[in-house]
């Protein structure tokens, strides 16, 4: 469960995190941005997987770094 008011978010992106919370029930779900103190992008991690998230509310899957 995420806590309302720690992190802004704006209306389409509070939707994108709605949408990665219900096709992943169960799993741990924490937000965090790119880049602390900016607007923009915000990063969902749903367990080992991390997604992109635009100012849109377009949710990508981030490769994976090696």
């Amino acid at each position: 469960m995420l806590h309302e008011g720690r992190l802004p978010l704006t209306p389409a992106e509070h939707d994108a995190v709605d949408t990665l919370i219900s096709k992943n029930p169960g799993q741990d779900v924490s937000v965090t941005r790119r880049d602390p103190g900016e607007t923009g992008p915000l990063l969902v991690h749903v367990d080992e997987t991390t997604y992109v998230v635009d100012e849109h509310g377009r949710a990508r899957k981030q490769k994976a770094r090696r």
